[in-house]
């Protein structure tokens, strides 16, 4: 009896298999909670809705949200000292943009239904909310301090209730 050598074959390292696989399991984790959330860019089926807020140093963001109406709207004042990233659902479209040029406030193109804006200094950006959510969570990846002020101003009646948060963990439910 004779025995056959089995051919080797080339096993790549953990360190250059795990980063591909890690990712693709990210992508599909995103993919299977937007699948299970309707597809409605972060929204829930309790109509809870996801936004992002991406910044360097310790950041101050103002919202103020219509209520009582739809289509309503969303203001963000961006009150900080640097550039930042605010992620929405896609449905949100641009309304108008105060101080600063409508050209430095960009969005990149829609991924996974949302649309990550850039905010100057300064800035303030209006967008048209085609159906108000019934909550709102922010993350805040960043991991350094993030102040809001929320203001939700129902149309209807006129009441105003205004709220101030410090975001220091990674996600937080406003309403």
């Amino acid at each position: 009896m004779e025995l056959r050598r089995l051919p080797q074959y080339y096993t790549a390292p953990v360190s250059k298999i795990f980063p591909p696989l890690a990712f693709s399991a990210i992508v599909a984790a995103m993919v299977l909670a937007l699948a299970s959330a309707g597809g409605t860019g972060g929204a829930d089926a309790k109509g809870t809705v996801d936004i992002g807020v991406e910044h360097g140093a310790s950041a101050r963001l103002m919202l103020t949200m219509s209520m009582g109406t739809e289509p309503g709207f969303l203001e963000v004042s961006q009150e900080g000292e640097e550039a930042l990233r605010f992620s929405v659902p896609q449905e949100w479209q641009r309304r108008e943009v105060r101080n600063a040029s409508i050209k430095d406030v960009t969005a990149d193109s829609p991924a996974f239904g949302f649309v990550r804006w850039k905010l100057p200094p300064g800035a303030v950006l209006s967008l048209t909310v085609p159906r108000m959510p019934a909550g709102l969570v922010v993350h805040n990846p960043s991991r350094t301090p993030l102040s809001i002020r929320l203001k939700r101003v129902n149309v209807e009646t006129g009441d105003v209730q205004t709220d101030v948060f410090l975001l220091t963990q990674e996600s937080l439910r406003l309403f």
